[in-house]
Order: structure tokens, then sequence, then C-alpha cells
């Protein structure tokens, strides 16, 4: 269809042009002051006094690193979406997009994040990584409230990589080099990262694409890039002995005692038989 119309084409281009430009900036800046080493370098001095309350203070570097993600990647972009490239925020995929789709491959998902999850877990690697902040790994109370802002960070980059950046670039381009223009740059987004989490990240980008392109929305692999998260901090603190509920991996609650009355009465019967 576009190469009909060569106007359509190269307005198609210029916004994929404009978008992946700006993509790029935005992303450096999330991956150098937007990161948890910068606010405890150059921001907590400043900030940390006028925190109140201990649990955020606790967390204040990692809460800081969710946020700029979701300013820099997720609020920054669409707002260009709009201003710039002057289109609703559905050409990105933003919204719920054909939801009759994307509930149940959600929900067919579920279970699969959830065994990779479980498996991941058991990387040494990923123990050390995971929860981020180290005391969500012994506190319930910073473990809940970590796992929900972790939903900005989800929000910020599956927007940015599924929706900002693959959207127009399949428009201009073609699906193929869209699918591999993101995941590229999303999997290099993870060098630093554990061995098994970045090299997941090029299947885990083609997956996500697929189910953003297939339900027309980020929020899909959103949803399901965040429970992998989730559950990856918890078995990661479950498998190294940190668990902020209570029970470590390998530990199992003891039985509980039998009723004083009914011992006494299987006792009684077995003397009878005697």
């Amino acid at each position: 269809m576009l190469k009909l119309f060569p106007s359509r084409r190269a307005r198609a281009e210029a916004r994929a042009r404009r978008n992946m430009a700006a993509g790029t900036v935005l992303l450096t800046i999330y991956l150098y002051p937007g990161q948890r080493w910068f606010y405890r370098k150059y921001l907590a001095r400043h900030i940390d006094p006028l925190l109140t309350d201990e649990r955020v203070r606790r967390l204040a570097p990692e809460l800081y690193q969710n946020l700029a993600a979701y300013t820099l990647l997720f609020v920054v972009p669409q707002l260009l979406n709009v201003a710039v490239n002057r289109q609703w925020p559905s050409a990105v995929r933003s919204g719920f997009g054909r939801w009759w789709i994307g509930l149940p491959l959600t929900a067919i998902g579920m279970p699969l994040v959830y065994a990779i999850a479980r498996a991941g877990a058991k990387d040494a690697a990923i123990q050390e990584e995971y929860p981020l902040p180290p005391s969500a790994a012994a506190d319930a109370g910073d473990f809940v409230l970590w796992e929900i802002s972790e939903g900005l960070y989800y929000t910020a980059w599956e927007s940015f990589f599924r929706g900002f950046l693959e959207a127009p670039m399949e428009e201009a381009y073609g699906k193929d080099a869209a699918v591999w223009f993101q995941t590229a740059l999303s999997t290099v987004a993870h060098l630093g990262k554990p061995a098994a989490e970045t090299f997941g990240a090029i299947p885990g980008g083609i997956a996500f694409s697929w189910l953003a392109r297939t339900t027309r929305s980020w929020i899909y692999p959103m949803l399901l890039h965040w429970e992998l998260g989730i559950l990856t901090d918890y078995f990661a603190a479950r498998e190294s002995g940190r668990n902020p509920f209570g029970v470590t991996a390998g530990e199992r609650q003891p039985p509980p005692p039998k009723p004083e009355k009914a011992v006494k009465q299987k006792t009684a019967r077995s003397r009878k038989k005697k």
C-alpha cells in the first residue's frame, strides 16, 4: 500500500526516523543519569533529608530509577508522538487494542512466565542481582512497594520498545526490520545484567513483539513482563535464603500437632485391643 503512495511512505519514514533519533537520546539518558548509581552519587544528599518515610528512603535510589524510566521512556515519547508526529496514542499501540485477543493470550502466557521465573531464579547470578533493592529481599513491606513501583518501569519499557519504536518502524520499513531493530536495541540495553537475562532478552523481545503486534497494544506484554519481574525477585530471594515472607527455599513448615484429645482416644483404643 505504501509503495502506491510515495508521500505517505515518506511521512511514515520521517516518523520512524524521528522516533529512532528521539529514542536513542532518551534511552541513553536513562542508562546514565536515570540509574540508581547516579541518585546515590549526586542526588541522595539533597533528596534523602526531605524523605520522612524510612521505607521510601531505603528504596529511594531504585524508586528514582523506575520513575526516571517512566518519565523518559513513556511520558516523553507519548508527548512527542502527539505533539510532533501528530498521531493518536493508538498509533504507537497505546490502549487496550484487541483486548478480546490480548486477555486470553496473557492468561495462556502466565504459567509459562511462572516456569521461566522459577527456573531462572536458580542461577546464582540472578540471585545476586535481584531484587535490586537489598531490603526488598528481607522485608515484606519493601518488597510490595518495590514491586508496585516496578509497574512504572515495565510500562515504560514495553511502551517504548514495542510501541514508540516498533510501530512506526513497521509502518515505514516492514515487520521484520521493526522486530529486529527493537529486539537488538532492547537486548543491548540489558548489557551488564546476568548473562542468562541478556541472552533471554532476544527470544523475549521477539515474543513480546509478536504479542504487541497481534493485540495492537503493548499492555499485554507489559503485564507478562511485570509478572516475570515480580516472580524473579521473589524466587531469587527464596533461593538465596532472603525471602521477605519468611520461608526460604527447601524449608517446610512442620505438620500441625495432633489434638491432645484425639491422641488420648487413640491410645485408649490401642490398650483395649491388647
